[in-house]
């Protein structure tokens, strides 16, 4: 896990570094609180969560981002009565298509990692390892909205595919996700 998150900042700092040797004046770093409604399956009951990113958004049109995302979560009933946390840290591209002066589309596509822990109910234990990783990646799409040069609120949607890990099966999550922009 340590080595796919090294690689994760190491391409974001990457980005970073060739958005601003490629054209300075249409570079800015931005940092992004975000407030999230997660769907982690039909076997999970569907939770909030809080994440945050940083980023670089260059040519206009272009940005990289590194975002943290947890939520925690619980199966549905008559499932094993325990509480799942999820973290993820995905790489994400957005390329933004102006709809108007203050108001554009993104789409765009996410890799990284899922970490899950597992936290059993009073009176029952989690036998074994009580955590697990899996790569996890997918698609981007959303509307953002300029408030100023520096302030901006964007929502959108992320559908990311995961394989199977101790707790979840393989399929699909989807993050729907509102936050504000601060670009410096």
């Amino acid at each position: 896990m340590k080595k796919i998150i090294l690689f994760l900042v190491g391409v974001s700092v990457a980005s970073a570094a060739v958005a601003q040797s490629n054209e300075a004046a249409g570079t800015h770093f931005f940092v992004q609180p975000t407030i999230t409604l997660a769907g982690p399956g039909s076997d999970f009951e569907n939770a909030f969560g809080l994440g945050a990113t940083a980023g670089v958004s260059f040519r206009s049109r272009h940005s990289v981002e590194l975002e943290f995302v947890q939520f925690e979560t619980e199966p549905d009933e008559g499932y094993a009565p325990f509480e799942l946390d999820f973290r993820h840290i995905l790489a994400t591209y957005k390329y933004r298509i102006p709809l108007s002066p203050k108001f554009s589309g993104y789409v765009g596509g996410s890799i990284g990692v899922a970490s899950q822990k597992a936290k059993a109910s009073p009176g029952f234990v989690i036998v074994g390892d009580d955590s697990d990783d899996v790569v996890t990646g997918g698609v981007v799409g959303g509307v953002q909205y300029r408030f100023d040069e520096q302030i901006f609120v964007d929502g959108g949607v992320k559908v990311l595919g995961q394989g199977a890990t101790r707790f979840t099966t393989d399929g699909t999550i989807v993050l729907v996700q509102i936050s504000a922009r601060f670009q410096f």
